[in-house]
């Protein structure tokens, strides 16, 4: 196995280390499964969503509605200070009209 330059380990013991620093494969699946329901969740609320907060981020973490508003950055800190991990909500700018895509 090969070695960084000026280091002792491995490539494969810093993935082991890095995934153990995430709690392991199963948590990341369970965290990985979790997103992709809050994603789905999120999407099933959007025009719900744009009739109540038009021109806002909303952002769901564990299939709840856990902060909407204009700004991210402040949506997600009045989150985190409620304590959810910003690294792992689903979050979605939901404009006032639906957006048209020419592809």
């Amino acid at each position: 196995m090969s070695t960084q330059p000026g280091t002792t380990s491995t490539i494969r013991e810093q993935a082991e280390a890095a995934i153990r620093s995430l709690g392991g494969f199963a948590r990341m699946q369970d965290n990985l499964d979790q997103f992709s329901h809050d994603c789905e969740y999120l999407s099933s609320i959007t025009e719900q969503m744009r009739k109540e907060h038009p021109d806002s981020w909303v952002v769901v973490y564990k299939g709840k509605v856990v902060g909407t508003g204009p700004v991210l950055e402040e949506v997600l800190q009045s989150a985190a200070a409620r304590g959810v991990p910003r690294n792992l909500v689903a979050a979605r700018y939901i404009t006032k009209e639906p957006m048209r895509l020419i592809l």
